[in-house]
């Protein structure tokens, strides 16, 4: 055995030894777990293959290597929606409204919710105000072309810059699992009669009821 068997024998011995440090390094990071912990407006969403989403409302431990983990931010979001028009439901006194109306909603810090909010929106979504919208905004605005419908226009009138309660509180139990902070009505006026057809006969009563407004 001459020198240069013996420098390439402690050579492979070398790198053999980096390898199964590095092997060993690698297998820790994989295994192991680390702390993270929510923000004060914030819960952390754990999606873990497989297996539903796990929240946590304080510190929790997990493998980043293996799972995902969001920071779901329960901050107030802004939804608008509007509603009116020739085509829409009259109010109790038979006069079609235009209204556009501003809720802010927030997710509560309660892990039911939160999971409920992730069966219809991406964790990294449940605060953005067009992701929010876009969700809501046809059952908002059904909704409240009903209460429109329920409700007479003085009534309307009379909750601005508000909503009747009865509506707000339609609208709170739509929007579960977020909690309705305030609505703003930006916008409620008639439609005018130029929109209606005379033909109509719904929109007859419609013009009847803007003729005696008039008077």
């Amino acid at each position: 055995m001459n020198i240069s068997d013996i420098n390439l024998g402690t050579l492979g011995l070398v790198i053999g030894c980096v390898v199964t440090v590095v092997m060993l390094a690698l297998l820790y990071f994989a295994i192991r777990k680390r702390r993270f912990e929510p923000g004060p407006d914030e819960v952390l969403v754990i999606l873990e293959g497989g297996i539903e989403p796990r929240v946590s409302l304080g510190p929790t431990r997990t493998n980043p290597m293996r799972n995902q983990v969001y920071r779901v931010k329960m901050v107030p979001v802004r939804v608008r929606a509007a509603s009116g028009g020739p085509d829409s439901r009259p109010t109790r006194d038979d006069l079609r409204v235009e209204i556009r109306l501003e809720l802010v909603v927030r997710l509560p810090k309660r892990v039911d919710a939160v999971v409920d909010a992730l069966s219809r929106l991406d964790a990294d979504k449940t605060h953005l105000p067009e992701a929010v919208e876009a969700e809501y905004r046809r059952d908002i605005e059904t909704q409240l072309e009903h209460g429109v419908s329920t409700s007479t226009f003085g009534a309307l009138e009379a909750a601005a810059p508000g909503v009747p309660e009865t509506l707000r509180h339609k609208l709170a139990l739509m929007l579960a699992p977020y909690e309705l902070v305030d609505v703003t009505l930006h916008e409620l006026r008639l439609t005018p009669a130029e929109q209606l057809d005379p033909e109509n006969l719904s929109h007859q009563v419609n013009l009847r009821a803007l003729a005696q407004r008039h008077k």
